[in-house]
């Protein structure tokens, strides 16, 4: 299988639908005239063939594209002013479509009326979507890699440190396909994606361009630091881990078993609890494997838990039978509160 690179453009809208930024960080032809990239819609969730979603990736020249398996990694600029900053978005194994290939899941996409409903989605954008319904184009020009929901590892690339990024996205970065860069021989096997861990994360905040110059903090670090610093003083320093093996934090003292905390910078705590779920049920199975004994898993929002949060942790705890646990976040005083029971160890 081919291992490779590629980049993406910028979207506000994990790449569900156009979101009408793309023209305001790109400076390809393209995106300026039409308003929208065709890889905007490469993570949506509504159309589905054959167990396969479909999208545009692009690779280079159309006509001399590659086909057959390959692992992504997909990568995008940063909406920054000043110096270009860039995150990975995610880690993707597909197929890259030849131009017969392409044909008969294009089709679908019309018949079904997806691609007026991609229409409807660039008008909404801003954009102008007259290549997308033009039938002179070939379908290879409009989708050209096909993947399975569960070979997709999505990374929020506002929530990742584009510094961590740096060395693994090509210097050049053009719209088009790039070997991937193989470990340095001092560093970590290719298969060994295990972080030791790190003491705080940045902070700094992201000016984003364009759009009335808005400034958007590094919100989620900035609970994680704080989060750190509190337990730090119930537990002191070596009990408590920031981003090791990538969880937020991790608390493990000598005494009992460790608990699990996935930071979500919202003040929707069932949004919340929907989103860190997975993220949460992925890092138990990483520990698994280490043979530590886990206690809780736990979500942290800015939010109170509504009827609806508690609904659905209820019904997590009562059906499924797992120690989900969620609490509260507020900065001032900095506080922790848990709905319900307290998952971190007393003394």
């Amino acid at each position: 299988m081919m291992r490779k690179m590629a980049r993406l453009c910028w979207n506000d809208k994990d790449w569900r639908e156009p979101s009408g930024r793309a023209p305001q960080v790109e400076g390809t032809k393209y995106v300026q005239d039409h308003g929208f990239g065709h890889e905007e819609w490469l993570f949506q969730e509504r159309w589905i063939l054959g167990g396969r979603r479909y999208g545009q990736i692009t690779t280079g020249s159309p006509k001399q594209g590659p086909t057959g398996d390959v692992h992504l990694t997909l990568f995008t600029r940063l909406p920054v002013d000043g110096p270009a900053q860039w995150a990975v978005v995610a880690e993707v194994k597909g197929r890259f479509l030849g131009p017969e290939e392409a044909i008969g899941p294009w089709n679908a996409y019309r018949e079904k009326r997806w691609v007026d409903q991609m229409a409807d989605d660039v008008r909404r954008a801003g954009g102008n979507p007259t290549t997308l319904l033009d039938p002179k184009v070939p379908a290879h020009h409009q989708i050209n890699f096909a993947y399975r929901p569960h070979d997709l590892t999505y990374f929020p690339p506002c929530e990742r440190d584009p510094v961590a990024d740096k060395e693994r996205i090509p210097r050049r970065q053009y719209y088009k396909l790039y070997d991937h860069p193989k470990p340095t021989r001092s560093g970590p096997k290719r298969s060994d994606t295990r972080r030791q861990g790190i003491d705080m994360k940045p902070v700094d905040p992201l000016k984003r361009s364009a759009v009335g110059q808005t400034q958007v903090g590094r919100r989620h670090n900035e609970i994680q630091n704080a989060l750190k610093r509190l337990l730090e003083k119930r537990y002191g320093k070596g009990a408590v881990l920031l981003e090791r093996n990538w969880v937020d934090i991790t608390v493990a003292t000598r005494d009992s078993p460790r608990v699990l905390i996935e930071v979500k910078a919202v003040r929707d705590a069932w949004r919340g609890l929907r989103e860190g779920l997975g993220q949460l049920l992925s890092y138990a199975a990483d520990e698994a494997t280490t043979g530590q004994e886990l206690v809780a898993l736990a979500i942290v929002t800015e939010g109170v838990p509504g009827a609806r949060a508690i609904r659905l942790l209820d019904w997590i705890r009562g059906n499924l039978g797992l120690p989900i646990h969620l609490g509260t976040w507020t900065d001032d005083p900095a506080s922790l509160d848990w709905h319900g029971v307290d998952p971190l160890p007393t003394y």
